[in-house]
């Protein structure tokens, strides 16, 4: 059975896996970046022939918006508040765009992913991806509930997905309904930050699906170019994860599972977020890493570490876990 645990840990542990120096950063210093917005720049997706009442496909209006921004040097596109924008492909975002979705909602037309920075016959390397990209509020729901099973028509997909990039933020956004695999992958990403996000709901997935994927750009990932590239300096802040009305919750709440010759994510903090799931922190081969002032409830396996260094595990409060560390 579970123990009761309320307990405030502060430890700083150090483990084999990674080679690496021990860092002198903290919570405060890394990440200290902002995405380049250009905000002269500004249209609706309304403008462009989006109706937002859940029914109708507005797919090719709101891209032809993302569209008009890249092709003016960058901007906001912004969703109404109160609609409800249904789409049947995902949205591709490039260079220098600014979604502003507070109080709206864009939801899938099955088994798609919402937003991607990597279009068909792309192959970018390192960071060279679409970068310098924000993306705030809104409710993105994958809509995994309406679906029967996770083979065929209706294998899930990622909700929004960042790959070869930097330089993104994530903010005030809710995840809901997510099927299968993440509701956000950062795949070789540096300088990114997600803040103050929501991530609702899980199906048909197994138990090591995270709600925040770190990924590596290898074969299998995801990503088309398999060079190598890891994830560095991000940032995860505020955010809650747990059910939703009718999913349960993510397995994991951040985390990765694969590297890529030995190699290590690093400069990972993990600050003031609340998780309801059955892992919290899975630490694959991470280094130079900080979790903080975090609440973990009913988690089994608050911080998994495994071949990682120089982790900094303090001031977390653990309720009904099994281990408070590990």
């Amino acid at each position: 059975m579970k123990k009761l645990l309320l307990l405030i840990v502060s430890a700083a542990i150090l483990l084999s896996g990674c080679s690496a120096e021990k860092s002198d950063k903290s919570a405060s210093s890394l990440s200290e970046f902002k995405p380049e917005s250009k905000i002269n720049n500004h249209v609706s997706v309304d403008d462009f022939g989006a109706v937002g009442d859940g029914t109708t496909d507005d797919y090719e209006a709101i891209q032809e918006a993302l569209d008009y921004i890249y092709s003016n040097g960058g901007g906001t596109v912004y969703f109404t508040s109160g609609k409800t924008y249904l789409i049947s492909k995902s949205l591709f975002i490039r260079d220098y765009t600014n979604i502003y979705a507070y109080g709206a909602t864009i939801k899938a037309k099955g088994s798609i992913g919402l937003l991607v920075n990597q279009g068909d016959g792309e192959e970018p390397t390192g960071y060279s991806g679409h970068s310098h990209i924000m993306v705030e509020g809104g409710i993105w729901d994958c809509d995994a509930h309406s679906f029967e099973d996770g083979l065929g028509t209706n294998y899930g997909q990622n909700g929004i997905s960042f790959t070869h990039c930097q330089d993104i933020t994530i903010r005030d956004v809710t995840i809901l309904n997510t099927a299968v695999y993440h509701a956000i992958e950062l795949n070789a990403c540096q300088n990114a930050r997600i803040q103050d996000c929501n991530f609702l709901g899980f199906k048909l997935g197994t138990g090591n699906k995270e709600a925040i994927q770190l990924d590596v750009a290898q074969k299998n990932s995801g990503n088309k170019a398999w060079d190598g590239t890891l994830c560095n300096n991000v940032v995860i802040t505020g955010c809650f994860t747990g059910p939703s009305e009718r999913l349960p919750a993510h397995p994991v709440f951040v985390g990765s599972h694969a590297t890529y010759e030995k190699n290590c994510y690093s400069d990972i903090i993990i600050t003031n977020n609340i998780v309801n799931s059955d892992c919290g922190v899975y630490a694959y081969y991470w280094k130079d890493c900080i979790m903080t002032g975090n609440i973990f409830n009913g988690v089994g396996d608050p911080v998994h570490q495994e071949k990682s260094s120089n982790l900094v595990i303090s001031n977390n409060i653990y309720n009904n876990t099994v281990y408070p560390q590990q």
